[in-house]
This record gives structure tokens, sequence and C-alpha cells, in this order.
């Protein structure tokens, strides 16, 4: 017989992907009217999020754990609809920075509102404790996985 604890933990594995897609849904259906997708809308939050001087494209893409190719795309996307800026690095021009536009700014201050009324939505089936307990924990394991991914990049040096 297996143990239960190994089946509660491939499972609570599983759903992360299945959290993932859900959220990517209903968050490209709260963002469809702004033209903008969830991964786009990643980029901003995690520039904004991690980043108190404008990032390279570089910092951007390791800390969404994505390729530089597909950290551009985003961007440039985003620099079309007016969220963010590409720009050269002044000292060196093969770096180039990220930066978010005051039009960015004013667009997400618009959506405040609405966008903690959604997140608020998401976690109303739990009490705060549970909220405060679900947030330690995948702290945790986020935090874990940095570490596996750490040691993954030494391995390949």
């Amino acid at each position: 017989m297996k143990n239960i604890t190994d089946e509660k933990l491939a499972y609570l594995f599983g759903m992360f992907f299945l959290i993932e897609k859900k959220l990517e849904y209903l968050g490209n259906k709260e963002l469809k009217e702004s033209g903008i997708t969830t991964k786009q809308w990643m980029i901003l939050a995690v520039i904004h999020r991690f980043f108190e001087s404008p990032p390279s494209l570089k910092e951007v893409a390791e800390k969404m754990n994505t390729s530089h190719q597909n950290a551009k795309q985003l961007a440039k996307q985003l620099q079309k609809k007016r969220f963010l800026d590409i720009e050269q690095d002044p000292n060196d021009h093969r770096i180039l920075r990220l930066k978010l536009t005051e039009e960015n700014n004013i667009f997400w201050k618009k959506r405040e509102d609405k966008d903690k009324e959604f997140i608020s939505q998401m976690f109303s089936v739990l009490t705060e404790q549970e909220t405060g307990e679900l947030y330690t924990a995948i702290n945790k394991i986020i935090n874990n996985i940095d570490n596996l991914l750490l040691e993954d990049n030494t391995k390949k040096s």
C-alpha cells in the first residue's frame, strides 16, 4: 500500500500546474479588456515588485525563470502598448533596460479596486489563519525551488 503522504505530495505537485493554468485562464479573462495577457502582466509585476531601478532584460528573464528571447518578446509587446520602454543602458549599449512608463502606472492605478476585489474573491474561501499558513507554506516552497534551481545551475557550470 502506498504511503498517504507520497500520494498527497504527488497530488499537490500536480495541483500547482492545474492552479497555474486556471489562474492564467481567469487572469486572461479579467485582463481581456485591457489588451494584455497574464504573461505580459507577469513581466510588469516582476519589474514593479522586485526592482527599484530599471532592470536589464536578462535580470527580468532570470527572475521569471524564462528565456531571454521570451522575455524580450513580451517586453516588445508591452512597449507597443506603452506599458514599458526598452532602453539601452547608458554605460553598456549591449544591455537593454526595461522601464515602466507613466501610462503603465496610471493604468494599474485605475484597476486597483477591481484587482483587489478579484484577489479577495479568490481567497474568500480561506480563513485568516489558513491564508497566513498558505502564505508561509508557499514561501517555503518557493525558497526551496530557488535552492534547487541554484544547485542545478551550479552543476551545469
